[in-house]
């Protein structure tokens, strides 16, 4: 059929094809009382439309009843203030909500609706959306599950009667018009105060944002937190209450907020009606559901750093399930944490905790943590540790102020005289708002308050609202189990140290039993049976107790009635505690003198309620009591038993019936029996590189690391068990780093230390403690690995021979002799010269050991000197003169033979500084203190002479010493030359000094009779010294 159809048919044509376009319409499209068989028609003031048959139909006017969007409903009318809501929805029906409203939403566009013209929102990510139409002055909410196809369908059917006069606009509609209008054009602001410090108490939480009256009667519960939906595809209650003003009307009210937000679940999430995650598209996903989170987050004035939590309900996990779960949560934080939000989610501890904990553990690649967890565990118990039940979730996971846990939930209680359906959590975790612990006083808990915790199932406690202190008690009964079952414990906050008065506030219902409480404090646990009936609607007295700075004072009480009655009911309500008597006031002046084995303590009393004080010795243990006297007076006290030759520090705490008060701490002295020194035959005791000596030890010492070796009572090194310090030649070949080494406990800044110059071989003689087990410590001050070789020259012992020192006695000079001795002539390569010592220069002809000093003098090459077979007691390099002191040993006829190791011609100047004689003065042996650092009190002109005072009365036996044996330090010289150390200025040198390389040594020499000694730099550049008393001799 090519040809045009005549006129007449194509106007039957369009006749037909008109009747069948109203025949659909009829069919697909009811009119107002004509509904389909399976659908039914529903008005609304001058609107209707047609929905399902099967679905509810509920009018909110003059109702509680809870506008939900997991059920198939059209609700109609305004939300109330408070809906009957149940505690716990989540998920998605079909529902169309019909309320009056003429504002038109955010982003709205005209639409035609059905038969209406509206102003329509856009499809939000939370599967809802908004359409207005102010002619008919109604507002139109849909939501939807998976597909808004069922809900798209009913609103086509919508029309509008023309007859029927739309609804009146209220004095409230337009003031909330206005608001929304003023909301609509301001930018987001944020209504409430950053996260702020971690809140530890008792928190709720609802499907719909409860009202601000609802919220005010609730301020009398002891819930100070609330979790809010604020948003989600699968959120069951929609905003209602809940925009800006409300949250920041709640948080100044003391509320803190739990922001919810509740999308796609897991692809084998146990609940039906919920959306899940494409395990293909997990991670984009969550960074979508997070991008709208935040979007919400900040429309209700939430500021960054809060948490925002993610409902993440119940599921069985499979690998691909936990894989897509755990990819869409990292992509989730990640988000989160790119807007500056913290991320959060909500579980159960057997699903999502267990598998995000197992991530932790097992270090899943690419894997983000959330910042936050809260887990729901419905075992009635207000604790935060989840892995008695679920191992996986470890208890050391999310431990720093990260956790909520839902202990109960769907719980109707009554607060105010308004009931709620609520989620039981306890909290310890940050939160936007203001979350503040119920206010009970100065030093007073109770339930809501900080410090206080129930224990045991919550099901078994019962409120007695406008009962109490503040309206919050509670009461229990009395089990007949052998173990307590339910308690409450109090930790009244700001305890400081001191005595109190323990009193616990009685509730003047439902208090009958003899209840038991037991009060812990610093002294331990004690209890107290209360009859609460003869007490009730007051205050019952525990005694009293102490708190510590480390114990304060926790009270508990359980649910065990004294008289093993079980129909008898225990109330709990607040505990207080009143301060009677403040610790004592700390010591003042405190100082110790010491003596052998013992030293004397003293110290000015401070003004306040001490009784007694208790000294301590340390490391010893040692200790005494003595009673207090007068207030500014000074007290003394003696502690014997101490441990010879240790470094000792005295501590002294005033003592009340508050228990202990602060402490004060002397500095460190240490006790002395009078010694000698006996010089040996120098003894090669250890050298790191090779691992040989007498106590051998091989490899490097490294930075900041410890080297401690045995050298009283071992084979070989002639040091007698029993000695108290020894006398060491200490080398440091070729240190890669400068610093020092150190002895621990007696030297932490460096006293008794040898310098060390990185690449310059240096010897240091010095004198070293030897602890109670015969050894000896060195700590490598250094910032590289060190070696070490140690020669040991001599000992400190109570039966060691006594000491005469002197000015420097020049007894060998091979430049040019020297008292007498006709020892002239540089000593050769692999030569020697022998020294006669004893009967020279005023040593006495019987003398066999003696303190000396030893100076290489234009050498040929760089060595050493050795005064024995093996070991060294000089380094040397190629420098004018080096020098450094030693003790030594004369041969049967008093004489002293010096060795050249080098390859190559030096001269040596030999200067006696002591030696051991019959009759002469025993020493005391003082560790080491330092009597001199010019770094802190200005270096020594160039020939200039620095009076030291030795005589410090902290010193034991300095005040009758006459003589005194020093180890000097030339700290970083910048010239050549050295010091000359001697009771009046001296021009011999003790220790000799090249450009930049540090020196020390042991110098015997007689203290001038004002209690001093001299030292000279003997160079023509400004020195820095270091002088430690070592010992005396009286």
């Amino acid at each position: 059929m090519s040809q045009a159809a005549p006129r007449s048919f194509a106007r039957l044509t369009a006749l037909l094809i008109g009747a069948i376009c109203v025949l659909a319409m009829t069919m697909f499209v009811p009119t107002a009382g004509a509904a389909a068989p399976d659908s039914r028609t529903v008005k609304y003031g001058s609107v209707s439309l047609q929905v399902p048959a099967s679905w509810s139909v509920v009018k909110l006017d003059g109702t509680r009843e809870c506008v939900r969007l997991d059920r198939d409903a059209v609700y109609l009318g305004a939300a109330p203030a408070q809906q009957d809501c149940p505690a716990h929805a989540v998920g998605r029906g079909n529902t169309i909500w019909l309320r009056p409203g003429d504002q038109a939403p955010k982003g709205s566009a005209s639409e035609r609706v059905g038969g209406l013209s509206m102003a329509a929102g856009p499809r939000e990510r939370a599967n809802s959306r908004v359409a207005v139409s102010a002619e008919r002055n109604v507002t139109i909410e849909s939501a939807w599950g998976t597909s808004s196809a069922t809900v798209d369908a009913a609103l086509a059917t919508l029309r509008s009667d023309a007859s029927t006069s739309p609804p009146a606009r209220t004095s409230q509609q337009r003031a909330q018009s206005a608001q929304q209008a003023q909301s609509a054009q301001a930018a987001p602001t944020t209504t409430v105060a950053p996260t702020g410090a971690p809140f530890t108490g008792m928190g709720m939480d609802t499907c719909a944002a409860p009202s601000a009256a609802t919220m005010n009667a609730w301020g009398a519960s002891p819930y100070r937190a609330v979790g809010i939906y604020i948003g989600g595809s699968m959120r069951a209650c929609p905003d209602g209450n809940l925009n800006a003003s409300w949250i920041s009307t709640v948080s100044r009210a003391g509320w803190g907020v739990i922001p919810i937000y509740v999308g796609p679940q897991a692809p084998c999430v146990q609940q039906g009606n919920l959306a899940t995650i494409d395990p293909t598209k997990a991670a984009a996903q969550g960074t979508a559901n997070a991008q709208d989170a935040i979007a919400k987050a900040r429309s209700f004035g939430l500021p960054a750093g809060s948490p925002i939590y993610y409902d993440m309900e119940h599921y069985v996990g499979t690998t691909t399930c936990t894989t897509a779960v755990l990819d869409f949560l990292t992509a989730w934080t990640n988000t989160l944490h790119q807007a500056g939000f913290r991320s959060a989610v909500y579980g159960n501890s057997n699903s999502l905790l267990r598998d995000l904990s197992v991530a932790i553990t097992t270090g899943r690649p690419n894997y983000v943590a959330p910042d936050q967890i809260w887990y729901a565990q419905w075992d009635y118990k207000q604790t935060l540790d989840g892995s008695p039940y679920v191992p996986e979730f470890r208890s050391d996971y999310w431990a720093q102020h990260q956790r909520m846990k839902q202990y109960s939930g769907g719980v109707t209680e009554t607060w105010g005289g308004v009931s709620m359906n609520v989620d039981q959590n306890w909290i310890d975790t940050y939160l936007p708002g203001n979350a503040t612990n119920v206010a009970y006083g100065d030093l007073t808990t109770g339930p809501g308050g900080a410090g206080f915790v129930f224990t045991g199932p919550m099901t078994s406690w019962r409120t007695m609202p406008g009962v109490g202190v503040q309206g919050r008690a509670y009461w229990t009964g009395a089990t007949a189990a052998a173990q307590e079952i339910n308690g409450a414990t109090w930790t009244p906050p700001g305890q400081t140290p001191g005595l109190y008065r323990v009193r616990a506030s009685i509730p003047a219902q439902n208090a009958t039993a003899s209840a038991v409480y037991s009060v812990t404090d610093a002294n331990g646990t004690r209890t107290v049976t209360i009859a609460q009936a003869s007490v009730a609607g007051g205050w019952a007295d525990l005694g009293t107790a102490t708190a510590s700075a480390q114990t304060p004072i926790v009270v508990h009480v359980g649910d065990k009635d004294a008289t093993g009655s079980t129909s008898t009911r225990i109330a709990v309500d607040a505990v207080s505690l009143t301060l009677i008597m403040p610790p004592a006031t700390a010591v003042t002046g405190l100082r110790a003198i010491a003596g052998d084995a013992s030293a004397t303590v003293s110290w000015t009393q401070p003004a306040g309620t001490a009784e007694t004080y208790r000294v301590t010795a340390q490391p010893s243990g040692r200790s005494v009591v003595v009673p207090a006297t007068t207030p500014g007076a000074t007290a003394t006290a003696t502690v014997t038993g101490l441990p010879n030759h240790r470094a000792t520090t005295f501590t002294v705490v005033p003592v009340n019936l508050a228990g202990d008060g602060p402490s004060a701490s002397s500095g460190a002295v240490v006790p002395e029996g009078k010694v000698g020194l006996t010089a040996v035959t120098p003894t090669r005791l250890l050298d790191t590189r090779s691992g040989t000596g007498v106590a051998p030890r091989k490899g490097s010492i490294p930075p900041g690391g410890t080297l401690r070796v045995q050298v009283a009572g071992v084979d070989g090194t002639r040091v007698p068990t029993g000695a108290t310090a020894v006398m060491v030649n200490l080398i440091t070949p070729t240190p890669a780093a400068g610093g020092w080494i150190g002895v621990p406990g007696v030297d932490p800044n460096g006293t008794t230390s040898a310098q060390v110059v990185a690449g310059r071989t240096t010897d240091s003689n010095i004198t070293l403690p030897i602890d109670g087990d015969g050894w000896i410590t060195f700590v490598n001050h250094t910032a590289r690995a060190l070696h070490l070789i140690i020669d040991v020259q001599g000992y400190f012992a109570p039966s060691a021979s006594a000491w005469t020192t002197t000015d420097p006695l020049r007894l060998g000079d091979t430049r040019s002799g020297a008292a007498g001795s006709s020892v002239v002539g540089s000593i050769p390569a692999g030569g020697s010269r022998t020294f006669q010592i004893a009967g020279a220069g005023g040593v006495p002809s019987t003398t066999r050991s003696v303190k000396l000093s030893i100076m290489a003098v234009d050498p040929t090459s760089t060595g050493y000197l050795s005064l024995g077979a093996s070991t060294s007691v000089l380094n040397y390099a190629k420098d004018p003169y080096t020098s450094s002191g030693g003790t030594a040993i004369l041969s049967s006829d008093g004489k002293l033979t010096v060795r050249n190791t080098s390859a190559g011609r030096v001269h040596v100047v030999i200067d006696v500084r002591g030696y051991a004689s019959a009759g002469a003065a025993q020493l005391t042996t003082v560790g080491a203190v330092r009597v001199q650092d010019t770094r802190y009190t200005g270096k020594v002109a160039p020939l200039g002479t620095l009076r030291v005072s030795v005589k410090s009365p902290t010193v034991p036996g300095a005040a009758t010493a006459r003589t005194a044996f020093l180890l000097v330090t030339n700290l970083a010289p910048q010239a050549r030359g050295g010091l000359a150390v001697a009771a009046a200025p001296s021009t011999a040198l003790t220790i000799s000094s090249e450009p930049a390389v540090s020196r020390s040594a042991v110098v015997a020499v007689p203290i001038a009779a004002d209690g001093t000694v001299s030292v000279t730099n003997r160079t023509s550049v400004a020195a820095d010294l270091l002088v430690d008393v070592v010992a005396f001799g009286s």
